[in-house]
């Protein structure tokens, strides 16, 4: 039996960031150019939704932010393989301090990837349909030998998160692309939630929370509308 305890973004620091000056609300400008930049992440203030929602909401303005200022290091480091020393590398090497503006935040490796696929999949993709590749891909595939129950926890849930999405692809798109705590983002997960329990492997026990699965979801629509674009070329006009 497979289970697998989904980390949570930490709060630890939320008073110390609330302290710090309040990050705009807009594109920010690096210092001596006029060139716009992503905004650095700020958590939303007490009150306007439960601290879980309030640290997933962080999570990922620091994905977008990530995503805007660092796309090539960001694009590199979800390409591991899901809690190896490699991927915990290339997360340390996106982890940039000017992402979260004033103060510091403590992310599960998880919830940091999952931020990552949730702003690379929004800025490649957000406007287009989910696009499924014919045959799900191997998802052991860099697991190495033996693979280990960590190896085997996180083939289950993304064998989980491809069979969600095959099944109901515009509502796992939606929940990916919906506000963090908004209407959107809830009415998603209710229509996916008749998918769950068809979906967990055979012998596996998959404990979900909503910080991992908004992420889970996020890579296997970017895994596989990357693997599914089209490779444009030009022609020439003979008109």
């Amino acid at each position: 039996m497979i289970a697998a305890r989904l980390p949570l973004l930490s709060l630890a620091s939320v008073a110390a960031l609330l302290a710090a000056p309040a990050v705009a609300q807009r594109m920010e400008s690096e210092t001596g150019s006029h060139i716009p930049q992503a905004k650095s992440a700020s958590i939303p203030q007490p009150g306007t939704m439960s601290d879980q929602t309030r640290a997933r909401a962080t999570a990922v303005e620091f994905g977008e932010c990530v995503v805007g200022r660092f796309r090539a290091k960001a694009i590199a480091a979800v390409k591991p393989f899901p809690n190896s020393p490699e991927e915990a590398r290339a997360l340390h090497g996106v982890a940039e301090p000017e992402c979260l503006n004033g103060g510091r935040l403590k992310m599960a490796g998880p919830v940091m990837r999952g931020a990552i696929d949730i702003a690379l999949y929004r800025h490649a993709f957000g406007n287009a349909a989910p696009a499924m590749i014919a045959q799900a891909p191997d998802f052991s595939e860099g697991a190495g030998q033996p693979s280990g129950t960590a190896a085997e926890q996180a083939v289950a849930l993304r064998q989980f998160g491809d069979c969600v999405a095959r099944r109901n692809p515009a509502n796992t798109c939606a929940v990916v692309l919906a506000p963090v705590g908004s209407a959107a983002e809830n009415a998603g997960y209710a229509a996916l939630a008749a998918q769950f329990n068809a979906c967990v492997p055979q012998g596996a026990n998959l404990t979900f929370t909503k910080a991992l699965l908004g992420g889970l979801f996020a890579e296997i629509l970017y895994r596989e509308a990357a693997s599914a674009a089209p490779v444009v070329t030009a022609e020439k006009n003979n008109a």
